[in-house]
C-alpha cells in the first residue's frame, strides 16, 4: 500500500481520544478505534497544515448538515489517525522502494521497484517515526523516509483480483495505481460478484439498499479492475464496489492532485484558528518583544577582582604567546573571535586564567579598556511543549516534530522572546540523531551518559559539531565587534553568548546536546552556568530527571566521550 500522505477518500484508524475541542463547532469528538474517512487534507503552508476533515464511517448526511449538527464530521489533528500502510509497516517486512538520491552519509539511495527489508522501524516514542532502516538484496542498508516505500504484500486477497488488469496493476504489486474521477452523481454496490453478467449487475445495483454507497460527483476513486460497462472501484483503503463505466472518468494514471479550492468550499473553516501574520509584521512583533523583555531583564552581575576574567585587548604575537615586546601585535574586532574561548578563565578550567596584570596600559587607540568577561548561556527547549505555537509546526511534517525538519528560525526566536530569552544567539537543531535504541532509555533525560555517548558517536555528529561552531564562532566575532564600539561604556561587562539547542520533546537529544556543548565552552575558558531547561516540566513522572543513580554518578568513559568531543571541536576549522 501506498505511503504517501494521508489523500482525500482513505480511510484511517484514530489512535489517540480528540476531545480536547469538545463543545466547540466545527471539531470532531472521535474516540480510539473508531473508522474515518478523509474528506480533505490541510495543505502546507496554511492554517490547515497538519488537519483533516473527516467523516465517521457509515455517515452519508451532507456537509453542511453534518457540520450543523456537530456530530459525524469535523476537523481531526492528522496525528491522530494512522491508516492501514501505517500499520502494516514494521519489523521484517519487504517493502518497494521509489528513486530517492541520497548524497548524505548513513542514508540508502534507492531506484524504482528496489526491494528492501526493514530492519527498524521508528515510532513516535523514540522521535523517529517517520524514519525507517532497511537493508537491500545487494546488502546495503541505511536510513530512508517512510514516504518513499509501498508495503509489499504476496497474499493480499484485495489484490488479486487486479492480476488480469494489464497496465492497471494494483497497488499491492508495488507499481502504478490507476485513478479516475466520478463525473455524476451515482451508487457505489458492494454486493455484486465480479463473474456476474450486466443483467445482473444491473438488477442488483437497483436492489443494494443499504449495502450501496452514493459517489458524489468530482471524487477520486482507485481503478481496480474494469469488466464489460462496470468498473471497480475502491474508496481509501477499505471500501470497494461496482458502478457503470460511463460514471468514471479513467484518463489519470498517477495519484490525484490535492484538493483544488473550488472542489472543497462546502467544507466549512476549521474554527478558532487565527490566519499567519504578514512577514513584515511579524519581525516588526519578533523585534518588540525582544526589546521589551530586553528592557526588563536585571543587569548582570560584576564580577569581583579575584574573579576569572579576560580582555579585550591583548597583545600577541605568532605562535600564541603573550609578549611584552613593541614587536607584537594588537587583536580586537573580528581577529578576536578566532580565539574568543582560549583566552578567558572559567572555573575548573585545566589552563591559567589571565590575571589583571596581564592587562596593557592602553589599547591602540591610546586609552584604557575595561577587561572583558566571556560567559555562554545555554538553553534547552521542545518543540512541542515549549511553546503553544510551536506546537503547530510539529503537526507540519510526518515525524510529528521528531524528524530533522527546518523550522524557520524567525519562529523560534519569537516563542523564545515569549519564554524570556530574548536574545539567543545560536539556535542548534538537535533532530538529526535519531537512534533506533532510544526507547530503552526513556524513563532518563539527556543527561544519561549512554545518551551522550551515542550523540557523540552518531554518523551524523561532526557535521553539527562543525555547524555549531561555526554559528558559535560568528557570534563571538559580533558580540565582540559591538563591544569594541561601546568599548568606552563604562558600564560595559564582557560579552555574552546564549546558545540554544532544541529537540520534540527537549528531554533528551536537546539536553545531551547542550551537555556537550556545555562541557566544551568550559574547557575552551567560557563562563558556562548551569543550563536552562525550558521544557523540564513537561518530562513526565516517569523521567528521573537526571537525578537517578545512573545519572548522578557516570562511569569514566563519560569523561573520555566528552574529551573525544572537545579534541574534535579544536580540530574543526
Amino acid at each position: 500500500m501506498d505511503l504517501r500522505p494521508l489523500a482525500k477518500g482513505e480511510v484511517a484508524t484514530v489512535v489517540q481520544d480528540s476531545s480536547e475541542h469538545e463543545g466547540v463547532a466545527g471539531y470532531l469528538i472521535a474516540r480510539k478505534g473508531e473508522s474515518v474517512e478523509v474528506l480533505h487534507v490541510g495543505e502546507v503552508g496554511t492554517d490547515e497544515a497538519g488537519w483533516i476533515y473527516v467523516r465517521r464511517e457509515g455517515s452519508n448526511s451532507s456537509v453542511l448538515e453534518a457540520w450543523t449538527e456537530q456530530s459525524d464530521r469535523g476537523w481531526l489533528r492528522a496525528l491522530r489517525v494512522v491508516t492501514e500502510s501505517q500499520v502494516q509497516l514494521r519489523k521484517g517486512v519487504t517493502v518497494i522502494a521509489r528513486r530517492t538520491v541520497e548524497r548524505r552519509e548513513g542514508y540508502l539511495s534507492c531506484e524504482d521497484g528496489d526491494r528492501l527489508k526493514v530492519l527498524y522501524c521508528g515510532s513516535r516514542e523514540t522521535n523517529d517515526d517517520e524514519w525507517l532502516w532497511a537493508q537491500g538484496e545487494g546488502g546495503q542498508s541505511g536510513w530512508l523516509s517512510k514516504g518513499s516505500v509501498t508495503v509489499l504484500q504476496k497474499n493480499r486477497e484485495k489484490g488479486c483480483a487486479a492480476q488480469d488488469l494489464g497496465g492497471q496493476t494494483s497497488s499491492s504489486t508495488g507499481q502504478t495505481r490507476s485513478y479516475g474521477r466520478i463525473l455524476r452523481t451515482c451508487s457505489l454496490s458492494r454486493t455484486i460478484s465480479p463473474n456476474a453478467t450486466e443483467s445482473e449487475r444491473t438488477y442488483l445495483l437497483a436492489h443494494a439498499g443499504e449495502t450501496s454507497t452514493p459517489l458524489h460527483a468530482n471524487r477520486e476513486v482507485e481503478i481496480v479492475q474494469t469488466r464489460g460497462s462496470w468498473v471497480q472501484v475502491r474508496l481509501g483503503s477499505e471500501t470497494a464496489g461496482w458502478v457503470q463505466a460511463e460514471h468514471v472518468s479513467q484518463d489519470s494514471l498517477s495519484p490525484p492532485p490535492p484538493p483544488a479550492a473550488e472542489t472543497t468550499r462546502l467544507v466549512p473553516p476549521k474554527p478558532q484558528r487565527p490566519a499567519p501574520r504578514p512577514p513584515g509584521q511579524k519581525e516588526a512583533q519578533t523585534q518588540a518583544s525582544a526589546a521589551a523583555a530586553s528592557a526588563s531583564r536585571p543587569p548582570e552581575p560584576v564580577p569581583e577582582d579575584g574573579g576569572h576574567t579576560g580582555l579585550q585587548w591583548l597583545q600577541w604575537q605568532e605562535g600564541h604567546s603573550r609578549t611584552a615586546g613593541t614587536s607584537s601585535t594588537w587583536l580586537a574586532d573580528g581577529n578576536a573571535g578566532a580565539f574568543a574561548g582560549q583566552f578567558l578563565g572559567a572555573p575548573g578550567s585545566t589552563r591559567e586564567a589571565f590575571t589583571r596584570s596581564d592587562l596593557a596600559p592602553s589599547g591602540p587607540c591610546g586609552s584604557r579598556l575595561p577587561s572583558l568577561r566571556g560567559e555562554v548561556v545555554v538553553v534547552t527547549f521542545g518543540l512541542e511543549n515549549c511553546d503553544s505555537r510551536l506546537v503547530d509546526r510539529c503537526c507540519d511534517s510526518a515525524g510529528g516534530g521528531g524528524g530533522f525538519v527546518q523550522v524557520e528560525e524567525g519562529e523560534l526566536r519569537a516563542a523564545l522572546c515569549r519564554r524570556s530569552v530574548p536574545d539567543a544567539d545560536v539556535i542548534l537543531d538537535a533532530r538529526m540523531f535519531p537512534d533506533p535504541d532510544a526507547c530503552h532509555l526513556t524513563k532518563h533525560s539527556g543527561r544519561h551518559h549512554l545518551i551522550i555517548s551515542r550523540i557523540c558517536q552518531h554518523r551524523n555528529f561532526r557535521k553539527w559539531l562543525t555547524e555549531a561552531k561555526r554559528r558559535f564562532m560568528k557570534a563571538c566575532d559580533s558580540r565582540l565587534a559591538k563591544l569594541g564600539m561601546d568599548c568606552m561604556d563604562s558600564s560595559s561587562d564582557g560579552i555574552q553568548v546564549t546558545v540554544a539547542t532544541y529537540c520534540r520533546a527537549g528531554k533528551h537529544r536537546s539536553v545531551a546536546t547542550a551537555g556537550i556543548l556545555t562541557y566544551i565552552f568550559r574547557e575552551e575558558g567560557f563562563l558556562c552556568g548551569e543550563t536552562r531547561h525550558l521544557s523540564y516540566k513537561a518530562w513526565g513522572k516517569n523521567c528521573c530527571k537526571g537525578n537517578c543513580q545512573e545519572c548522578q554518578h557516570p562511569p569514566d568513559e563519560l569523561e573520555v566521550t566528552l574529551e573525544n568531543a572537545l579534541q574534535l571541536w579544536r580540530q574543526i576549522s
